[in-house]
């Protein structure tokens, strides 16, 4: 099997985990983004369009801000367990000077429904993320061959 060959399986493979369906039914029970800035506000109106509830932000500048739009915005430390419980998480983070995996393992301490990534985010029905690399699998598989 080529290189090529073995990462265009990967890539189907990992197209075809993903259960969409089960993540809209979490998403559907409301989200709460991680990061308030321009990538969490272009998701939480991608959400809201789609007919996903979004109950608000979670960001460390909740302090100085406590909304963000329509929205409630919540520093990390003043979440409760209740507040989120049965809801699902998305990361909204699209800053290179802060670690995301520290937030997602924070996140995953807390009783989530789900948690929500950027692609994971894009692939649910009736979303539209407006970025080129967010595009939904189906659209670069198709092509994959060009790719090729």
């Amino acid at each position: 099997m080529t290189a090529f060959a073995e990462w265009e399986k990967r890539l189907f493979d990992i197209a075809n985990r993903f259960d969409g369906e089960s993540a809209a039914q979490d998403a559907r029970t409301g989200c709460w983004i991680y990061g308030a800035g321009g990538f969490g506000r272009l998701t939480a109106e991608a959400l809201a369009r789609g007919g996903y509830p979004v109950l608000g932000f979670i960001d460390r500048s909740a302090r100085t801000s406590t909304t963000v739009g329509p929205y409630p915005c919540i520093h990390p430390d003043d979440l409760k367990p209740a507040d989120v419980e049965g809801k699902a998480y998305v990361h909204g983070l699209m800053n290179h000077t802060f670690a995301s995996g520290d937030v997602a393992r924070w996140a995953a301490t807390l009783p989530f429904a789900r948690l929500l990534f950027p692609a994971e985010v894009a692939q649910l029905p009736n979303v539209t993320l407006e970025n080129y690399w967010l595009a939904k699998p189906a659209t670069f598989l198709a092509a994959i061959k060009d790719i090729e």
